[in-house]
């Protein structure tokens, strides 16, 4: 009775659903923090956080921050170590613990909107035009403190290269 027991719970459950899950745990982080973190066009959070997803398929995150350029990550199905096992259950690739999502995290480097593409003619003027318009926002309210300091040093090393 016990035997057929657990061999129902294995059939119905499958080896890798139970060792590895249907979700894997995806910490997102951003530099600045607090950026919005939206998978698949649903908000999931405030960076730093940690997003469980579906094995199952790929997903978009995106990362976005007013006064920042979103950034955009695609995660992908890869086969997980599990997949390669002996004993597989069908219930194991329906729930897609078989695989793993690549990257299994996300960290993006905010580009600040103020930074051009690349450098005037005169790049000492622009470098402190750029360093006022970041006084200015923050002046306004519409950079904390961090995210200040942030831009301050992304403009002082993109007028540096």
């Amino acid at each position: 009775m016990l035997a057929a027991s657990v061999l129902l719970v294995l059939g119905l459950s499958g080896c890798a659903t139970l060792h590895k899950g249907s979700h894997q745990r995806i910490p997102v982080e951003s530099e600045p923090e607090g950026a919005t973190v939206f998978v698949n066009n649903e908000r999931l959070g405030t960076t730093p956080v940690v997003v469980p997803l579906s094995r199952r398929m790929g997903h978009v995150v995106r990362v976005e921050k007013r006064g920042f350029d979103a950034e955009q990550v695609l995660l992908y199905t890869v086969p997980n170590e599990t997949e390669q096992a002996f004993l597989r259950f069908s219930t194991d690739n329906f729930t897609g613990a078989l695989n793993d999502l690549d990257p299994s995290e996300v960290i993006v480097e905010l580009r600040p909107r103020l930074l051009p593409a690349n450098p005037g003619e005169d790049p000492e003027t622009e470098k402190e035009e750029k360093l006022a318009q970041a006084a200015e926002q923050r002046r306004q309210g519409r950079f904390s403190a961090a995210d200040y300091e942030y831009v301050v040093r992304r403009i002082e090393e993109f007028y540096s290269q």
